[in-house]
């Protein structure tokens, strides 16, 4: 049996020809296959890997009625905690903005650096960074990462969002998020008790990792350590160790991973997307029926991809 000897040049072959077959079916091809082309016929040129930036914020999730913003805790590079704000409508059970918005915050000290945060809900987190040694200073060979559950207690709203139970390898529905209140009545911000935070690790790696994204229906995380590839753990009920699902060894621009995002377009699909920063580019994996596989693997320039619409805000949907 012969084998292709120049491997690039038929995965180039193969995606321009996809490309072209929907041109010629009528089909505006998408922005994820044009993409695809684009990055098959103009291959990055070589670069070197770079630690992650520092974490400074992001927004947890932002349902309009209800966001939370995260920060770390301390403004030198070792900060060992997290701010977290809770900012909510007055009507948060309602889709009326116009009567301003009330906000809390909660400083919660960790036993690590801060470097990464996602969410699956308002009430549902995960933090991750390197581990503190006995000297206080982060530990970049480490990673750790945590799921805090943000408990309401009466009077408080919360968010919610189905957890699928369904196997990974099975189509599965998109899920979306709902506000709902904790004992039917809304307590005035100021009155209502302290929302409970409840930690658990969730994975502890001997390794630096350039960072995680958590999927939204609750089957898995996605992380990624730039010497090894993109890992997937199963979580829930449906926990196992977990599994390499693309190595640096067959695509060696992960070397140069530094952020890692799942995200769905308005096609359909859910897409992997890692930042390649010190190439000013960025990998990309996609899955099409959310039955957590991710079949289609590539990198392009950002420019490249910003030309092809990955970029566009209409291109992605919300979670």
């Amino acid at each position: 049996m012969l084998k292709p000897r120049n491997i690039p040049a038929l995965r180039a072959s193969v995606a321009l020809a996809a490309a072209f077959l929907a041109a010629a079916c009528g089909q505006e091809p998408s922005p994820l296959e044009r993409a695809r082309a684009l990055a098959a016929t103009e291959p990055l040129p070589p670069g070197q890997a770079i630690t992650s930036d520092l974490f400074s914020g992001v927004w947890i999730c932002d349902f309009r009625r209800i966001i939370v913003l995260a920060n770390n805790s301390e403004s030198d590079e070792c900060g060992s905690g997290l701010i977290l704000d809770w900012i909510e409508s007055a009507s948060p059970l309602t889709s009326d903005l116009t009567a301003g918005t009330f906000s809390v915050e909660y400083e919660v000290p960790t036993a690590f650096s801060v470097r990464n945060v996602d969410g699956r809900t308002a009430n549902e987190i995960y933090v991750g960074g390197y581990p503190l040694d006995e000297a206080g200073n982060a530990d970049d060979n480490r990673y750790v990462i945590e799921r805090w559950d943000l408990l309401p207690s009466m009077g408080w709203p919360y968010t919610k969002r189905l957890r699928s139970s369904v196997p990974i390898g099975s189509p599965t529905p998109f899920s979306s998020l709902e506000v709902e209140l904790q004992d039917g009545v809304l307590t005035p911000l100021e009155s209502r008790a302290p929302l409970t935070i409840v930690r658990e690790t969730i994975l502890e790696l001997e390794t630096g990792a350039a960072g995680f994204d958590i999927d939204p229906e609750g089957r898995f995380l996605i992380y990624v350590v730039p010497a090894q590839g993109v890992y997937q753990l199963p979580l829930g009920e449906l926990a196992e160790p977990a599994r390499l699902i693309f190595s640096t060894a067959e695509y060696p621009d992960l070397a140069s991973a530094n952020s890692v995002e799942l995200s769905r377009l308005t096609s359909g699909e859910r897409v992997i997307g890692i930042g390649l920063h010190d190439l000013e580019a960025g990998s990309y994996a996609a899955d099409a029926e959310n039955d957590g596989v991710f079949e289609t693997f590539f990198t392009i320039t950002d420019a490249n991809a910003d030309k092809a619409g990955l970029f566009d805000l209409d291109t992605w949907s919300d979670n």
